[in-house]
């Protein structure tokens, strides 16, 4: 859980994950975890020390709930990955 103090009562929930093919989009992980019936607001896609996609991103929500319905695609195969 996120909290951003001075920006009133905002908190985000995360959920990182690991292994993601390397041609990923930010909108597709989006697409993807809608398959789960869960509303991300955010996709962060992680790049390693040479700035190339390293496999791995953080997806945000706006409730613990929402990101606890993404959990249900844990190692679910997300293009030949």
């Amino acid at each position: 859980r996120l909290i951003f103090p001075g920006q009133g009562d905002v908190a985000l929930f995360c959920v990182r994950m690991y292994g993601l093919p390397f041609k990923v989009t930010e909108y597709f992980v989006a697409q993807w975890l809608k398959e789960a019936e869960s509303e991300c607001i955010d996709v962060q896609i992680h790049l390693n020390h040479q700035g190339k996609k390293s496999g791995d991103a953080t997806a945000f929500f706006n409730s613990q709930e929402e990101a606890k319905k993404s959990l249900s695609k844990d190692k679910q195969d997300m293009n030949g990955r």
